[in-house]
């Protein structure tokens, strides 16, 4: 936990308010959020959003980037969930924590 002033500090703050840990089936997790404030996920690319090739944007023939993170994720053992609605998206992830 950085505690100083400036960037680092603003960081750090926001770092601490989407980042926690908690015990989920008996076992501790560190859980991350991470929010944006777009348009939200059409109802039609949420079952399959973390397929590869797959965009909402119909200027994209889709890519690699949410199939990556969520192969990454599971390797981990970890849980990547995500909610979603016309004022924009939370992503939680849920990794094993030591401690």
């Amino acid at each position: 936990l950085y505690t100083g002033k400036g960037p680092a500090a603003a960081a750090s703050k926001a770092f601490n308010e989407h980042c926690r840990t908690k015990k989920i089936r008996g076992r501790c997790k560190l859980e991350i959020k991470i929010k944006d404030n777009g348009c939200g996920i059409p109802e039609k690319f949420q079952k399959n959003i973390f397929e590869p090739f797959v965009s909402s944007k119909q200027s994209s023939k889709g890519g690699l980037g949410l199939a990556m993170v969520a192969k990454i994720i599971n390797d981990h053992d970890g849980i990547i969930n995500f909610e979603t609605n016309s004022e924009g998206t939370i992503f939680t992830i849920n990794l094993a924590s030591v401690g």
